[in-house]
């Protein structure tokens, strides 16, 4: 259900993930799993203030939490095609690797799994090259 706080409470998060250089992708992910709140990359007094707004919120919600987490978990991904370990891929499969981008494109069939392994999920280290891609690369 749609409240009239509800676009300060979502800009109030986008604000503290630029901010704090959170991931998206993982951010989204982990507000669906209550445990992971205390990891590290969410260990910073403006999300540890946020975050007792977004769960007020959630208490309003006429779906029981189970079902909540549900639609979150339904809708977040667990794994995206990261740049790195897509570069990684290519890079073995010139060396005539192919088993680095089976497990990929194996990982990527199941985007909400659970049981996703922490390589496929985490950003690239800091300090990583960056660089821009475009539509249709």
């Amino acid at each position: 259900t749609a409240e009239k706080e509800d676009a300060a409470l979502i800009q109030e998060l986008l604000d503290l993930m630029h901010t704090s250089h959170l991931d998206f992708t993982n951010t989204f992910r982990m507000l669906s799993h209550e445990s992971s709140i205390n990891q590290p990359a969410f260990i910073d007094a403006g999300f540890l203030a946020w975050h007792p707004q977004w769960t007020a919120r959630l208490s309003r919600q006429p779906q029981s939490a189970t079902e909540v987490v549900e639609v979150m978990r339904a809708h977040n991904p667990a794994a995206i095609p990261r740049n790195h370990k897509v570069e990684e891929a290519l890079a073995a499969a010139v060396a005539g690797d192919l088993s680095v981008m089976h497990r990929l494109l194996e990982v990527l069939a199941t985007p909400f799994s659970e049981n996703i392994s922490a390589e496929y999920t985490t950003p690239p280290p800091t300090g990583a090259e960056a660089y821009q891609t475009f539509c249709g690369t």
